[in-house]
């Protein structure tokens, strides 16, 4: 690159890819948001219309930021499962029905863009270290509890990926053996007893059994269970609605004091679309059962915060993670 080369002409892509949604962002080289563009992953119908959501949130950012594939140094990319930042293979997507799957040579072909990619929630662990509510800490567990559940790991400044790029996967602890089957094949994992889907799905079955709730419906029939439309419920006093997010929240505080046990961060960040939704509904019963929990002589000063960046976090930390590895690697 031309030493005089502006460092706002150093634009980077983010997109951060969702059981639930895919939200990518453009920024130019002083981190500033040129273009935004988010809709939903339909995941439901299958890898082939994944692919295509993400080839089509791609485009629409170059459009709307108006720049050719050229013009854009790199693309970082969050997956919500087990992937190879080396290669750019993802081994295990649950919530997007993919498997074996090499994407960043997908997007590469289509854009013809440097591609990087992680774990979404290594990426929102990531922004939230560098930007957010963990900015200036150097031992940080981010959990984020959405569709699913995941943990990023900022182990003395630097994330942490594991001997196979597969640490954080803190939504497959067993919690109880016995308990419902999760995505992954696995019984009583915390994600199957504390994320939004099995919230949803416990609070459908006991509808199917007879139970009332208050929630609305979507145009197919189904109940409308967005995280926001849970926290509406929540707050008119819906009682088996109150009853099922309780009993989460209970799940939730009881393994993050575990893994504060094991880890020993001086912070833990919460974020994710049920934590955003309900704050300080999810934050105080949680940080009360850390406290309870942790082994008092080493985590006495262990803090629980409000991730900070909202819907924007993983996009932010893809964005921002593809710049730092391209200026490692000499291309920036």
């Amino acid at each position: 690159m031309d030493a005089s080369e502006p460092l706002s002409d150093q634009h980077v892509i983010g997109v951060d890819v969702g059981g639930t949604k895919i939200l990518g962002l453009v920024l130019d080289g002083d981190g500033r948001i040129l273009a935004k563009v988010k809709r939903p992953t339909q995941a439901a119908r299958g890898p082939e219309r994944v692919l295509e959501r993400i080839a089509s949130v791609i485009g629409d950012l170059l459009e709307r930021a108006g720049l050719e594939p050229s013009a854009v140094r790199g693309l970082g990319m969050g997956i919500p499962g087990t992937v190879d930042p080396r290669s750019g293979f993802i081994d295990l997507a649950p919530n997007l029905n993919l498997r074996q799957f090499n994407i960043r040579d997908f997007v590469e072909d289509e854009f013809r863009i440097p591609t990087t990619i992680d774990n979404d929630v290594n990426l929102g662990a990531y922004a939230e270290h560098q930007f957010g509510a963990g900015r200036g800490k150097h031992h940080l567990l981010g959990v984020f509890i959405g569709t699913g559940i995941g943990a990023g790991l900022i182990l003395d400044g630097r994330l942490y990926a594991g001997a196979t790029s597969a640490a954080g996967e803190i939504g497959h602890l067993c919690l109880d053996p016995d308990g419902p089957r999760c995505d992954c094949g696995f019984q009583g994992c915390f994600e199957a007893i504390a994320s939004r889907a099995a919230i949803v799905r416990d609070i459908a079955a006991a509808v199917v059994a007879g139970e009332t709730c208050t929630l609305g419906r979507e145009p197919d029939g189904s109940l409308s269970t967005r995280a926001g439309a849970l926290r509406e419920a929540y707050d008119q006093g819906d009682p088996l609605v109150r009853r099922v997010i309780d009993r989460a929240i209970r799940w939730t505080g009881a393994a993050l004091g575990s893994a504060a046990n094991l880890l020993n961060p001086e912070l833990i960040v919460l974020g994710g679309g049920m934590a955003t939704a309900f704050g300080e509904i999810y934050l105080r019963p949680v940080r009360e059962a850390v406290q309870r929990r942790v082994y008092e002589a080493s985590m006495a000063q262990v803090e629980v915060a409000l991730a900070r960046l909202g819907d924007n976090a993983g996009a932010l930390g893809a964005a921002w993670i593809a710049r730092e590895r391209l200026r490692t690697s000499g291309s920036l």
